[in-house]
């Protein structure tokens, strides 16, 4: 059966696959490292002016959005918020298009830079189309969205690199394919949303959002400081090392944040059915993802080698500590205080995590190398959970074994560590 949720999760596995293939067909098709770089770097640059307020504004529409009756102003008091956001990196990404930035040496890039600030305008507000299928629980339509949004992005981009317009088509066809999805998100709000702004709503909208912002910042900084870490500490060859291993399986990334964020607005409607969603769920995940991890880690000792070089036998080493993030990942107190609209003490947390990631990093590399940054994010990582889970039960009564299968978590926590270090 489609739920809600796994129609969510589907529609983020698109989204990946869709980024994904157009690398390989990029690289197919002929464009060339040069052009590739600037397109991922673009892709980069974006996502490192947008990730934080994304993820913050999506999570607390979900705690905060109920949607009651068939017009909802809810709906159209956060596209306003997006597209206010999204106005905003446009004109951050157009400023560094002057004789005075960074780039002004290299007129290409700057070429490319005013084009993909388009699709920076138009994606933004975008985002609000699958959260208002989400919401209104439109399984199919949300699925049938994900195939149109993503596999029409792939052949928007990859078909002008094909037809020899280089990158700049690419580009403009990424800009076209946000645009698409524009329209489809106004379509949307024709259909579902009552089309006056809601005082009340946004004042809880962006009360909620912004400490999950913060969080996501914070969170999301860790990698960076990881990288200035290892540049410090280790040559070139290594920092590419690092940076080839140091990467969680993304399915296990993508599956889990898409259910997490779909179980939101459960949470919020009726907690203890919620709980029991989120309970089955978690055990469902774990089922896959320990049993998956288990494999990738048994392989990737001969498979970075044959992907890459034997220079690269050290990546594998890092990716496999990465592995043991799915430990962390199962679990779901954030869920939980999210759909509780507790979102400050998640940007609490995220803080003691990052300076216990950034500290353990820093005394674990000169004990056990470039390895002990990976351990050092896992640990940091874990913990962050336990004081999520400690702070639900503190402050809301909630205790852990309400919504974490614990016999089942440990069980495979212990069988992944004992082969991890066994392989070590």
């Amino acid at each position: 059966m489609l739920t809600p949720v796994r129609a969510f999760q589907l529609f983020q596995v698109m989204r990946f696959g869709a980024f994904f293939l157009t690398g390989m067909l990029f690289a197919k098709l002929g464009l060339g490292a040069y052009g590739i770089g600037i397109y991922e770097s673009l892709l980069f640059l974006g996502s490192l002016l947008s990730f934080f307020w994304l993820s913050g504004l999506s999570q607390s529409l979900l705690a905060n959005c109920r949607a009651e009756g068939r017009r909802s102003p809810e709906f159209f008091s956060a596209f306003l918020v997006l597209a206010a956001c999204s106005a905003l990196v446009f004109v951050l990404f157009r400023l560094l298009i002057t004789p005075f930035s960074f780039l002004a040496n290299n007129p290409e890039v700057l070429w490319h830079y005013g084009s993909f600030s388009w699709y920076l305008l138009l994606i933004g507000p975008s985002y609000l189309a699958e959260y208002i299928l989400l919401l209104r629980e439109r399984s199919k339509a949300l699925a049938a969205y994900g195939a149109f949004a993503f596999g029409g992005q792939l052949l928007l981009v990859v078909l002008p690199v094909h037809l020899g317009h280089g990158l700049e088509g690419a580009i403009m066809g990424l800009v076209v394919s946000a645009g698409l999805r524009f329209l489809v998100t106004v379509g949307l709000l024709v259909r579902f949303a009552a089309w006056r702004v809601d005082k009340e709503f946004l004042s809880r909208y962006i009360s909620t959002a912004t400490p999950l912002m913060l969080a996501t910042l914070l969170s999301g900084s860790a990698e960076y400081l990881d990288g200035l870490i290892v540049s410090h500490f280790f040559d070139e060859q290594t920092f590419a090392a690092f940076r080839y291993g140091a990467k969680e399986f993304p399915l296990v990334l993508l599956l889990a944040n898409a259910f997490s964020n779909g179980m939101v607005p459960a949470i919020g409607r009726d907690l203890k059915d919620g709980l029991q969603q989120l309970t089955a769920g978690s055990a469902r995940m774990m089922h896959a993802f320990f049993p998956l991890s288990i494999l990738l880690m048994l392989i990737s000792p001969w498979a970075y080698p044959m992907m890459f070089s034997a220079e690269f036998a050290a990546s594998a080493q890092v990716f496999n500590v990465y592995l043991l993030l799915v430990v962390s990942r199962v679990v779901f107190p954030q869920t939980v205080l999210i759909g509780l609209r507790r979102s400050r003490a998640i940007m609490t947390v995220a803080m003691i995590e990052l300076l216990m990631n950034v500290g353990l990093s820093l005394l674990f590399v000169q004990w056990f190398g470039l390895v002990g940054i990976a351990y050092a994010t896992v640990i940091a990582y874990s913990f962050e959970k336990i004081l999520l889970m400690m702070r639900l039960w503190k402050d809301e009564g909630i205790s852990p074994t309400s919504y974490w299968p614990w016999r089942l978590h440990l069980v495979y926590t212990a069988v992944l560590l004992g082969v991890h270090f066994i392989l070590v």
